[in-house]
């Protein structure tokens, strides 16, 4: 596997999480042959593949996504760009879980919520959607999938479904809600025992603060 350090600092971070580096390479060696010995560098040095998506939505919309799960990761990112152009529509996306519990758990302004995940009563009925902040979680004894999203606060949870509402388009009292361009994104985020110990707190933190890479000179002393 020698060739392929400089993707790498002296620290073993990923510099770009690029893979024409290693194609590059591969080519001069190999004349481009897509065998066994390039399949095992790939997987050893990517740090990201992401896979992209492109969806014509509703009747004159168009949805493009990225998908990326990064080396180490805990979480499977969606990064999504929307053409909106509808009226008296909403966009949702919806997760099914294998995941059985009673409540679903909210971030909300200096603490959290848990709120049913079954209409036993009309007042849980009125409460189709419900409010959040960074993450929802629905986790049972042992483990359970915590829902991050980076600038979306509509919810719900029926059964073992955790939804989060995207874009909408009601014409009143502004004709013009959430129409044009919208750049958002969100994360399924699996994890062991429940979201205390899973550290999703945190983890939806970092989601929504990434660390951003960017070359300097170190100052003179």
């Amino acid at each position: 596997m020698r060739g392929f350090g400089g993707n790498f600092d002296r620290f073993g971070r990923c510099r770009q999480g690029r893979v024409d580096s290693i194609l590059a390479r591969h080519y001069e060696l190999r004349v481009w042959s897509l065998d066994h010995w390039l399949v095992k560098a790939l997987l050893r040095f990517v740090c990201f593949l992401p896979l992209r998506f492109e969806h014509e939505i509703g009747r004159a919309s168009r949805l493009v996504q990225s998908v990326r799960l990064d080396a180490g990761a805990r979480r499977l990112e969606f990064h999504t760009e929307v053409h909106w152009s509808e009226r008296h529509r909403m966009l949702k996306v919806a997760f099914p879980l294998r995941v059985h519990a009673d409540h679903a758990t909210y971030e909300m302004p200096f603490g959290h919520a848990e709120r049913p995940t079954h209409y036993s009563t009309l007042a849980d009925l009125a409460r189709y959607e419900v409010p959040g902040h960074r993450w929802a979680d629905l986790s049972e004894h042992g483990y359970g999938v915590a829902l991050l999203n980076d600038s979306k606060y509509g919810h719900s949870a029926f059964g073992d479904t955790l939804r989060l509402s995207l874009l909408r388009a009601p014409t009143s009292p502004d004709p013009e809600a959430d129409q044009g361009d919208h750049r958002f994104a969100y994360a399924l985020m699996p994890h062991a025992g429940g979201w205390r110990e899973a550290g999703v707190v945190a983890e939806a933190r970092r989601f929504n603060q990434p660390l951003v890479w960017a070359q300097g000179r170190a100052e003179a002393r």
